[in-house]
């Protein structure tokens, strides 16, 4: 369990320094979009603007994609994690009741383990196998 929480928290931390190193990389990018924009030098510098703009497209697309991914596998492991809680609760609760289960048995039935005299023995042999013979009622009218 501590090695899932381990590597968890692993890769939470490596994915949000992606996410920070990719809005630092956005933000540059419109600013450069912004400076470039702002310079009006005509033909010369509309295919740099266009790269650049398509470029911050194609990054803000897998960034977003990212996101999405990040945000599914982070629910993922918050589900695992609860399903292992309810398990490990579910193990203490089945070794609880074993534990318990002949102080149980003792005090619920107190006679389950002393012997069953001759008599009753053999009137349950005599009786176990002769269920057509049991004798029926009659009923009087």
């Amino acid at each position: 369990m501590s090695s899932v929480l381990t590597d968890y928290h692993r890769k939470r931390i490596q994915l949000r320094s992606k996410i920070l190193k990719s809005q630092q990389e956005r933000i540059q990018l419109e600013q450069k979009l912004q400076s470039l924009s702002s310079i009006n030098s005509g033909l010369k510098q509309q295919p740099q603007i266009d790269h650049i703009q398509s470029y911050f497209t194609q990054l803000n697309q897998e960034s977003q994609h990212a996101k999405k991914r990040n945000s599914q596998l982070l629910n993922d492991i918050i589900q695992a994690e609860r399903n292992l809680i309810q398990i490990r609760m579910n193990i203490e609760d089945l070794i609880r009741l074993k534990s318990g289960y002949p102080q149980y048995s003792e005090t619920k039935y107190p006679n389950w383990q002393k012997p069953v005299s001759s008599e009753t023995n053999r009137i349950i042999n005599n009786n176990i196998y002769n269920f057509d013979r049991v004798p029926q009622q009659r009923n009087s009218k």
